[in-house]
């Protein structure tokens, strides 16, 4: 099976292998000309600065994996990416392989080699490496993991259609017994193909977590003059009102992709419009929005739905673990 992603930027191509002994690599380095990526690999000092820190990985995963000759496969962490994860999958220090030909588990200081059969369907070629599946790897990635960043990968996946929910609950079934398996499960029901953002899933882990009714995702609201927009969250309420919920990420306003051709400031006046615009929809008593330091630091969130008119089902003992929020 082989699969291609949207605009890679690493590639094998750009590493230089200087033969061995040689010191010109060694003064280039000393120079400031190339960036060492592994015993033996280097990569133009240019080239690495315009790499960022997803790409960098990758490239130090092509590096290390030229230096053996074992059939190791791309997985973990290391999986997630390549398959481009959300950024809450902390990045791995060391490569992350699977070697489903050893009994044995290897490491070095640059990279792991766990042992462990791998099916043929788990594996794919992906920019001209072997990994892990988005399934396999979203599920290894769960089972070291928190609930939280569980939750945030499978519902990037499934956002993704990466693999569907009947996919994800046997995979996860398949894992019985593994450490992590009861938080990996508990994410992989509570996970939803309608989180939009990374900072969409944190919102309903912490509202989950914070013991708060449980909201409808992405519900449309219309007004006089047809579809007003879409919210984020809502809590329905025929008889006071439906109160809406949004996530403020910066993310809107800082990337020149999302923002589709509008400077920051069209995308602050586009969003309060917007906001307006669902504030003074029928049926609607509220819109409460919050941040990723609110969700980080969920005193905040409890304050803000607390203010909104939602009550709490369960005592709050502790914040929801696993915060580390990207962008």
């Amino acid at each position: 099976m082989t699969l291609t992603l949207d605009a890679p930027r690493a590639s094998l191509d750009l590493l230089v292998w200087p033969r061995q002994g040689d010191a010109a690599a060694s003064r280039a380095c000393a120079h400031g000309e190339l960036v060492r990526v592994a015993t033996g690999r280097y990569v133009a000092a240019p080239i690495w600065a315009a790499l960022d820190a997803a790409e960098r990985h990758v490239l130090r995963t092509m590096a290390e994996l030229t230096r053996t000759s074992r059939a190791l496969v791309v997985s973990h962490r290391s999986a997630a990416v390549f398959w481009r994860m959300p950024s809450e999958v902390s990045r791995p220090t060391r490569v992350e392989t699977t070697d489903p030909e050893s009994t044995w588990a290897q490491s070095t200081p640059s990279l792991i080699a766990r042992a462990g059969p791998l099916l043929d369907s788990e594996i794919v070629d992906l920019r001209g490496l072997r990994v892990t599946s988005a399934l396999r790897t979203a599920v290894d990635v769960a089972l070291v993991s928190s609930f939280g960043v569980g939750v945030v990968v499978f519902d990037s996946c499934l956002q993704r259609r990466l693999f569907s929910r009947a996919e994800l609950l046997d995979e996860v079934a398949r894992r019985a017994g593994a450490r992590g398996f009861a938080s990996t499960l508990r994410a992989a029901h509570f996970s939803s193909e309608l989180a939009e953002s990374a900072g969409e899933s944190w919102g309903r882990v912490a509202i989950h977590e914070l013991g708060f009714p449980e909201p409808v995702l992405q519900w449309p609201v219309t007004d006089a003059d047809g579809f007003a927009g879409r919210s984020d969250f809502a809590w329905l309420d025929e008889a006071s009102g439906d109160l809406l919920g949004e996530t403020d990420g910066l993310v809107k306003y800082l990337d020149a992709q999302v923002r589709a051709g509008l400077s920051a400031e069209d995308v602050v006046v586009r969003e309060k419009l917007r906001e307006d615009r669902l504030r003074a929809a029928p049926g609607v008593r509220g819109l409460v929005r919050w941040t990723k330091d609110d969700v980080v630091h969920p005193h905040r969130l409890v304050a803000k739905l607390e203010t909104a008119g939602l009550t709490r089902s369960t005592r709050w003992h502790s914040p929801p673990r696993g915060l580390r929020l990207g962008r």
